[in-house]
C-alpha cells in the first residue's frame, strides 16, 4: 500500500508546481512509491525514489544524468524536475500502452534505439555513466555471502560465464529495462511511444536492448543495423542475440532474488 503523503511532499510540490494539485496514489514499481499529480490543465507523476537497499544496483546520480541527455527526444519521458538529494523526480503522465505495440510503434524502435545510440557523452560525464557489469557481478556476490542461496550461486555463475562471450560492442546508451511496462502512449509529442524508467540506464552493452526489442517481434535484421552492431559479422550476431536472451533472464531472477533480500539488510 503507497504510504500517504507528508507535509514535506506537498511542500515540495507546492514549490514546484505554479497550479493548485490533487494527489493519487498509483500501484505499481516495484521498488519506488508513486503518485499522480492532477493539475487543472497538466498530469504528472511523482515518484518517491526507493532507499538504495531497495533499489539494487541503481545510482541516482547516472539516471539523473540519462534523463538530461534525452529531453530533446521525442521517446523520452519529459521531466518536471528531478530532485536527486531529496528522492523525488516529477515527470510527465503518459498513459500505458495496449497488450500489444502498435505496427507503428514496432517499426519505429529501430530509429529510437539508433538515436540513444548515437547520442554524444560529454567526457566528464563518461565515468559516472559506465555500467560496471564487474561491480554489478561482485554487488550480487556480496549478497551471496549474506543470504546464500544455490539457486542464485548457480544463477550467478552462469551469468559470469555467458556475459564473458557476448560478442564485444562498443559502450553506448542503453535503456537496460526494455519492456511492455515501460512504454507508454505519447498524448504530448508527434511520436508512437514514450519510454519510461530510466533507472538501470547508462553507457553499456548494447545486446541487452536489442534482444529485449527481438521478444516483442521486431524483425532482428531490422536491429543488426544499429551504430552498436557496425562491426559484428552475422555469425556474431546470431550468437550475441541467443546470449543475450538467455542474460536478460537471469540477470531479471538475480535481481527479484535480490530485490527479496533487500529489507532484511
Amino acid at each position: 500500500m503507497t504510504p500517504p503523503p507528508s507535509i514535506w511532499l506537498h511542500t515540495w510540490l507546492q514549490a514546484t508546481l505554479s497550479a493548485p494539485y490533487v494527489l493519487h496514489s498509483l500501484s505499481g514499481g516495484s521498488s519506488n512509491t508513486l503518485y499522480r499529480v492532477e493539475c487543472p490543465t497538466q498530469s504528472y507523476v511523482l515518484r518517491v525514489n526507493a532507499p538504495s537497499t531497495l533499489a539494487f544496483s541503481v545510482n541516482r546520480l547516472c539516471e539523473a544524468k540519462v534523463l538530461e541527455l534525452i529531453q530533446p527526444y521525442p521517446w523520452a519521458v519529459q521531466i518536471i524536475r528531478n530532485d536527486v538529494p531529496q528522492g523525488l523526480c516529477l515527470m510527465q503522465a503518459y498513459e500505458p500502452v495496449p497488450q500489444a505495440l502498435s505496427q507503428t510503434a514496432l517499426l519505429s524502435l529501430p530509429q529510437t534505439l539508433a538515436e540513444l545510440q548515437s547520442i554524444t557523452i560529454p567526457i566528464a560525464d563518461v565515468t559516472l555513466l559506465t555500467i560496471d557489469y564487474t561491480q554489478l557481478t561482485a554487488q550480487y556476490q556480496t549478497l551471496l555471502e549474506r543470504f546464500p542461496s544455490p539457486l542464485a550461486q548457480a544463477l550467478l555463475t552462469e551469468w559470469r560465464e555467458k556475459l564473458s562471450t557476448l560478442p564485444r560492442l562498443p559502450p553506448v546508451l542503453v535503456h537496460h529495462d526494455l519492456h511492455l511496462g515501460n512504454v507508454c502512449q505519447n498524448t504530448t509529442r508527434a511520436h508512437p511511444f514514450v519510454l519510461i524508467d530510466w533507472e538501470y540506464a547508462g553507457l553499456g552493452n548494447a545486446w541487452f536492448d536489442a534482444v529485449a526489442l527481438v521478444t516483442w517481434g521486431l524483425d532482428p535484421q531490422h536491429l543488426r543495423t544499429l551504430p552498436a552492431f557496425q562491426h559484428v559479422t552475422a555469425q556474431q550476431w546470431q550468437a550475441g542475440l541467443q546470449s543475450a536472451k538467455r542474460l536478460n533472464q537471469v540477470l531479471a531472477e538475480l535481481w527479484y532474488w535480490a530485490r527479496g533480500h533487500a529489507q532484511e539488510q
